[in-house]
């Protein structure tokens, strides 16, 4: 029995997050692959110690 799409086992998608300060977008991340900073003010080392660990 397949459960998966027609066509079998598809690659796995990257979600989207977007973190949010103050209900405005601070940073997005596709993944761990693409993360983009929206704010001035927030320290590179978050997006950098994400990037590490990555979106598992």
């Amino acid at each position: 029995m397949d459960m998966g799409a027609e066509g079998g086992e598809q690659p796995p998608k990257s979600r989207t997050l977007e973190w949010k300060a103050d209900g405005k977008p601070v940073m997005t991340s596709e993944g761990s692959e693409l993360v983009t900073i929206k704010a001035d003010w927030l320290d590179r080392r978050l997006a950098f110690a994400f990037a590490l660990l990555g979106d598992r």
